[in-house]
C-alpha cells in the first residue's frame, strides 16, 4: 500500500466511524458502557505500514510526529504520522563493549520517553540515549551504566570485551514507566514503590538518578501490561495500578501529590496536548473484580472531564498527538490503529 492509499484508506474510516463523546460527569463516578461505542480497528499498522518490520511484542510510545516502536523484526522503527516508516536499525547496531537495548530479545524493552533530541530507552540492559537529530538514522550517543564504569563499577572484568555490570547497577535505570519534567529537565521513572529522578544536564558528569520513595506508589501490577505514565496539563499523571497519582512539580524541585478525582486500576496512562487516556484493568480475587468499572481505556479531556471510552485491553498503546488514531499491541501478535472520531453518546453513570 502507497502512501496515498494508506491516507485515502485512514480518512473514509475515520469518516465512517462513531465514538463517544461528553457528558456531565460526579466525582469519584465512571459511566458504565451500556451501547456500542462505535470505535473499530482500520487496519494492521505492522502489516500495512511497516511491511513485517514490527510485529510481534511491541512497546509504543508516540510523541511530537512519530509513533516510536521496538518489537520483533527489524527491531525498532519509527513512524511519522504522515504516512512513513523509518526503520531503526542504526540505533540497534551492536557495540563490541556495550549490548544494545533490546539485548537479544525486545521483551527487554520497559518503557519509552522523548526528551528534547533524544529517545530514551529503559531496558533491562540499562537506558540508552538515542539521538535524533537525524531521524532517518538515529543513533545511540549513551548507554547507563555501560557509560560511565568509574561511577558503577563492573565485576568479573570484561567477557567477549562487554564489560559485566551487576544487576543492581542496572537495577537503577530499569523503570516500568518514565515521563520527562521538562521545567525540571529531568526525566523521572517509576518502577515498583520507587520513584528515580535523571538529571539530563548533567549526564555528562554524573547519570546516577536520585531515588525518591516518599510517595505511595505501586507499579508493579499486571506483568501481563506494558507500563506508561505521562505530563499532562503541567502535572505528572503515573499508573499506579490501585490508581492514578498525581504529582506536582515546581521549578524548585519540590513535588506534591494530588487525588485523581476518578476511581480507576491505572496499568497504563498516556497523554496528548489535549486528552488523558488511562488503561484501566480491574482486579480480580476469590471470583470476582474489585471494580465495576468495565475494563479499557478511559479518556479525558483538558478539564479532566471524562469523554469517551475504548473497550480494548492494550497491551501497549499509544496515541496520535491530534487524537485521531490510536495504535494498539492487543496480543503481542501485531499492531492494530484504530480511528477515533468524536460523536456517539456515553452511558449512564454507576450508582
Amino acid at each position: 500500500m502507497n502512501n496515498k492509499d494508506y491516507i485515502l484508506k485512514v480518512s473514509l474510516a475515520a469518516a465512517l466511524l462513531l465514538f463517544s463523546q461528553g457528558c456531565s460527569q460526579k466525582q469519584g463516578f465512571i459511566p458504565q458502557i451500556q451501547e456500542d461505542t462505535g470505535i473499530s480497528r482500520v487496519f494492521d499498522f505492522s502489516e500495512d505500514i511497516t511491511r513485517g518490520q514490527i510485529v510481534g511484542n511491541a512497546t509504543l510510545m508516540a510523541s511530537d510526529r512519530y509513533l516510536f516502536a521496538t518489537g520483533t523484526g527489524s527491531g525498532f522503527g519509527i513512524f511519522n504520522f504522515s504516512g512513513s516508516f523509518i526503520s531503526g536499525t542504526s540505533a540497534i547496531s551492536v557495540d563490541a563493549r556495550t549490548p544494545n537495548f533490546i539485548d537479544g530479545d525486545v521483551r527487554n524493552v520497559l518503557s519509552m520517553v522523548t526528551a528534547q533530541n533524544n529517545l530514551y530507552i529503559s531496558s533491562r540492559a540499562g537506558l540508552y540515549q538515542i539521538n535524533l537529530s537525524q531521524i532517518q538514522n538515529p543513533q545511540t550517543s549513551l548507554a547507563l551504566p555501560y557509560g560511565a564504569p568509574n561511577l558503577f563499577g563492573t565485576f568479573g572484568g570484561y567477557t567477549s570485551s562487554i564489560p559485566q555490570f551487576s544487576e543492581a547497577s542496572k537495577e537503577q535505570f530499569r523503570w516500568d514507566s518514565m515521563v520527562y519534567v521538562s521545567q525540571l529537565n529531568q526525566i523521572w521513572g517509576f518502577r515498583g514503590n520507587r520513584m528515580s529522578r535523571l538529571n539530563l544536564g548533567g549526564l555528562s558528569y554524573d547519570p546516577r538518578p536520585q531515588v525518591a520513595t516518599n510517595f505511595q506508589l505501586d507499579t508493579s501490577c499486571d506483568p501481563a501490561f506494558k507500563r506508561s505514565s505521562a505530563v499532562f496539563q503541567g502535572k505528572v499523571y503515573v499508573a499506579a495500578c490501585s490508581r492514578v497519582l498525581v504529582l506536582n512539580p515546581n521549578s524548585t524541585g519540590n513535588i506534591t501529590s494530588e487525588s485523581f478525582r476518578y476511581q480507576l486500576n491505572a496499568v497504563q496512562v498516556v497523554a496528548t496536548q489535549n486528552r488523558l487516556y488511562v488503561h484501566h484493568e480491574p482486579s480480580y480475587s476469590w471470583g470476582r473484580y474489585s471494580s465495576s468499572t468495565p475494563e479499557g481505556i478511559y479518556v479525558f479531556d483538558a478539564g479532566l472531564n471524562y469523554i469517551n471510552y475504548v473497550p480494548i485491553q492494550p497491551i501497549s498503546f499509544a496515541v496520535s498527538p491530534d487524537d485521531q488514531y490510536l495504535f494498539a499491541n492487543e496480543d503481542n501478535y501485531d499492531v492494530g490503529v484504530y480511528a477515533i472520531s468524536q460523536g456517539g453518546r456515553l452511558g449512564t453513570l454507576a450508582r
